[in-house]
């Protein structure tokens, strides 16, 4: 009796595992439908094949990938100096504090053109993702675009920090990094020769003092 009850009891942990494992599988399914649908909407996938801003987008690894590639695909980052392309690039990595309710200015003209052209392509995206079942990206910030442009420009930690007196100078190496990640990332991934070398003379320009730290030792 009592093997005969624990035979029972192994039958229904089965059952219960197989359920659970098919709803996964229909989730991971449908899941995948809804990201090659809005992917072959918006021009990544012709049939079974990656068009040009697919390849592009299949280089970019960042929570905002299809933002990213398809700023690069318009040309949101074209014609941008290194240190306005690091702040506008600054946008796609920062995110403020909930308490943070500022009006961060903008470095220049053509850094606020930029990242406003950036919001309003994701905003534009957001609505696909919204209207494929699938998670939103988060929404461009251009509150570090400041610091990142006096960083570029060869300015010391205090000057940064001037800009941002509220951001210790941790998290401030964290964003540094991050941005570095992306301007590499465009580097490798451009058509644009010129946006290559922008983007390369950037993100030599910030990666370094603190920033390097101990991995520039390494």
């Amino acid at each position: 009796m009592r093997h005969a009850d624990n035979a029972d009891r192994i039958r229904r942990d089965i059952a219960r595992i197989e359920d659970s494992l098919a709803s996964e599988v229909r989730t991971v399914a449908a899941t995948f439908d809804h990201v090659l649908d809005i992917l072959r909407r918006r021009g990544y996938v012709d049939q079974w094949s990656l068009t040009p801003t697919g390849s592009l987008l299949a280089g970019i690894f960042h929570e905002c990938d299809m933002l990213i590639a398809e700023a690069v695909a318009r040309g949101i980052f074209d014609g941008l100096s290194v240190p306005d392309l690091a702040a506008v690039v600054s946008a796609l990595v920062y995110e403020r504090r909930a308490t943070d309710d500022v009006d961060h200015p903008f470095p220049s003209a053509s850094v606020q053109a930029s990242i406003e052209r950036l919001e309003e392509l994701s905003l534009e995206i957001r609505d696909d993702e919204e209207s494929s079942g699938l998670p939103v990206h988060r929404f461009p910030d251009n509150g570090l675009s400041r610091a990142a442009s006096v960083w570029a420009s060869g300015g010391n930690l205090a000057k940064v920090l001037a800009v941002l007196p509220d951001m210790g100078a941790g998290d401030f190496v964290r964003y540094i990094r991050q941005i570095v990640d992306l301007l590499r990332q465009l580097e490798r991934t451009s058509l644009n020769p010129a946006l290559a070398t922008c983007a390369r003379k950037a993100a030599d320009s910030i990666y370094r003092g603190l920033v390097v730290g101990t991995e520039g030792r390494q």
